[in-house]
């Protein structure tokens, strides 16, 4: 369980092996709620291999990675991800809405889809509220297809914050996204 005092995101002496070299050696991270951070380096310094430790998507030969104070699986529940490269299907006939709506068929319920089960008013704010902090209100009925490099950047972290993580991941957040609003 969670302690008061645990900062929401923690990694403490992580280490990945991929292809049996050291991708990262006894990495260390705390962040507290509300706190913005970022990780700055070089190409292969190791910042995306840290996130994925962080998303439990390579293993951690060693260290620890916890999300208010939880380990293992039930850590990488709490945390949204805007990876550097995405594939996303821009030529699917969805507008910029529904596809917000597919971030959040993570939300719990057995074998429910986004908008339906009782939870479609919680869904459509969630929605409103990732297009309104991206500034694509809008443009929500707009086709995915149609869309500018900047604004699918904005939708895929608007489809991330749709999903309500407690932490959210980007790397490399601001390619493809236009000069002025990197200022923002």
């Amino acid at each position: 369980m969670a302690d008061r005092a645990d900062p929401l995101l923690r990694v403490t002496g992580a280490t990945v092996a991929l292809g049996g070299r050291r991708a990262l050696e006894r990495a260390g991270l705390s962040v507290d709620a509300g706190e913005p951070a970022g990780l700055i380096g070089p190409n292969g310094a190791g910042g995306t291999t840290l996130l994925h430790a962080v998303l439990g998507l390579v293993p951690l030969t060693g260290g620890e990675v916890a999300v208010e104070g939880r380990t293992g699986r039930r850590a990488g529940q709490r945390i949204g991800y805007v990876p550097q490269r995405h594939e996303f299907a821009w030529d699917f006939p969805i507008d910029i809405a529904d596809a917000l709506l597919t971030g959040r068929t993570r939300q719990p319920g057995r074998l429910r889809r986004p908008g339906g089960g009782g939870r479609g008013a919680a869904d459509r704010a969630a929605v409103d509220e990732a297009l309104e902090l991206t500034g694509l209100t809008d443009l929500r009925r707009r086709p995915v297809g149609e869309l500018s490099g900047d604004q699918r950047q904005r939708v895929l972290v608007a489809r991330a914050l749709a999903a309500g993580p407690r932490i959210l991941l980007l790397d490399e957040p601001f390619s493809g996204v236009d000069v002025p609003l990197r200022n923002c």
